[in-house]
């Protein structure tokens, strides 16, 4: 019901952004085999229909990411107008993690907004080491 809310708008929100349209048959096939899927996009949640399958399945469920670093350092100076201030958070580093690792799969189209640290990045690419691009998504995949 809630993606039925949502598409139009995802749509809409990931066009614009660059362009393109997305490989939708390419992302479900990529997605064939996951029982969870994280993103770091609401749009490509619903889009690639993964909201209902991580509902379905009982798995977690993050629609804001980076929405998240508001609540995860709380009480640390961090500055938010220095580059992408979440580098230093390590609260948010390690709920990303979680996050981004708690399935099969994980789809990013945001990746400098995201504010991934080096070795963040390392630690999702180590669960999830299989990389394909699909247009302006990187799909991340456990090794089978």
């Amino acid at each position: 019901m809630i993606g039925i809310l949502f598409a139009p708008l995802a749509a809409i929100s990931l066009l614009r952004l660059e362009g393109e349209t997305l490989p939708l048959a390419d992302l479900e096939s990529d997605m064939s085999r996951a029982r969870c899927v994280s993103a770091d996009s609401p749009a490509l949640l619903v889009l690639t229909s993964a909201m209902r399958r991580n509902l379905e399945h009982g798995c977690s469920l993050v629609v804001d990411p980076t929405g998240i670093s508001y609540d995860t350092d709380r009480g640390r100076r961090l500055t938010p107008s220095t580059g992408n201030w979440r580098l230093g958070a390590p609260g948010y580093q390690a709920a990303m993690l979680e996050w981004y690792t708690s399935g099969d799969a994980a789809l990013f189209v945001r990746p400098k907004s995201d504010g991934l640290t080096a070795a963040t990045q390392a630690a999702i690419e180590r669960r999830l080491p299989l990389e394909r691009g699909r247009g302006i998504v990187t799909v991340r995949l456990a090794a089978r």
